[in-house]
């Protein structure tokens, strides 16, 4: 097993995922909460988000459209739209993206 001295910086994760795909605010919390070390604010997440967010590196409308450009050709409608929600979109996200 190989072990990093430096683990990527919580900054770091959220743009390597990103670079793979749009994610949702939601979805990077998930994916950010387990590698919080022990030494970071416990707001060190929202911190990390808020700043890539005013950067516009994440952006609510652009996921919902990467999703609908995806999955609308193979899915009925309300599927896609469940699965917006399950993204942690907000609802008026997810009723433009319904329009």
């Amino acid at each position: 097993m190989v072990t990093r001295a430096n683990p990527p910086s919580l900054k770091g994760r959220a743009l390597r995922y990103l670079a793979a795909r749009e994610h949702s605010r939601a979805e990077l919390v998930a994916k950010l909460t387990p590698h919080v070390a022990e030494d970071d604010a416990p707001d060190a997440v929202a911190r990390v988000l808020d700043e890539l967010t005013a950067k516009g590196f994440i952006n609510e409308a652009r996921v919902a459209e990467s999703v609908l450009h995806r999955r609308a050709g193979r899915l009925g409608g309300a599927r896609v739209l469940q699965e917006l929600r399950a993204k942690g979109l907000p609802d008026d996200v997810v009723a433009d993206a319904a329009e």
